[in-house]
């Protein structure tokens, strides 16, 4: 018996179908449905009446579900109190004497930023989520939450980048998006474990001949895609090319 079976189970009791806890549990439903079974295999009994329209607890499903919750709420505790214990733990750093001062000081401000103004996945769980649907790492995303035991409670799903921004400024939950993303009343918090890239590429047709092409070819090689600042355009009137691919992380969460 796994811990994600029984968030699994948990997820179908609460939502009351297969299909809606598949959804808050990240997961394709298939995936849910042989996490399940798997788990009435081995108890050896049946958790749940399942029917077209419902799906209902079975009398050994009602025990197994005051135990499940027993065991989510322990782990939960554990998860906060080693969280706090190591939050309240100081992080003792040695330094050569020869070191610069400047530079042992930027180094211990990097190093706050990256511990104070970022978070984990783990930070994620249980927090409501707007989720953009269209996302090229939508299911990549959704398996890698619930490979971590990321518990995600959506509230809005949507296919236009700016709703799901003025849902999260509104306060309505959080969202995974680039860090490109500005939007009023929200704030771009980097998750530290969490480091997915996207190549943009720009395929052009080289025997068509258009200074208006290659200048938005050269756009596309020099801009920086990660970032949301306007762009040189007169340096795009100096340089030509027939190919472009940009890179750049996906790091933040706006909340």
């Amino acid at each position: 018996m796994e811990l994600y079976q029984i968030r699994h189970f948990a997820a179908v009791v609460e939502t009351g179908s297969f299909t809606k806890a598949a959804i808050r549990a990240a997961v394709s439903q298939p995936a849910l449905s042989v996490s399940i079974a798997k788990l009435e295999e081995e108890l050896g009994v049946r958790l749940f009446h399942r029917s077209p329209k419902s799906v209902t607890l079975t009398p050994a499903g009602r025990r197994f579900h005051a135990t499940a919750q027993e065991v989510l709420r322990a782990c939960n505790k554990v998860k906060a109190e080693l969280r706090a214990s190591v939050a309240d733990r100081p992080l003792r750093i040695g330094i050569l004497r020869t070191l610069p001062s400047a530079h042992v000081a930027r180094l211990i401000e990097t190093l706050q930023r990256a511990f104070y103004e970022s978070i984990q996945l783990s930070d994620l769980n249980g927090e409501p989520f707007i989720v953009r649907t269209h996302c090229e790492a939508f299911d990549s995303t959704r398996k890698l939450l619930a490979q971590r035991g990321v518990r995600s409670q959506v509230v809005y799903r949507t296919d236009q980048d700016d709703r799901a921004l003025a849902l999260v400024g509104a306060g309505l939950g959080v969202a995974l998006m680039p860090a490109i993303y500005d939007a009023p009343n929200v704030k771009k918090v980097p998750i530290r474990d969490f480091d997915a890239k996207r190549v943009i590429s720009l395929h052009c047709n080289e025997d068509v001949a258009d200074d208006r092409l290659d200048q938005l070819v050269a756009f596309a090689t020099t801009h920086n895609w990660a970032s949301s600042d306007r762009p040189d355009f007169a340096a795009i009137r100096r340089l030509a090319g027939h190919a472009a691919v940009a890179e750049f992380d996906r790091p933040g969460v706006p909340v």
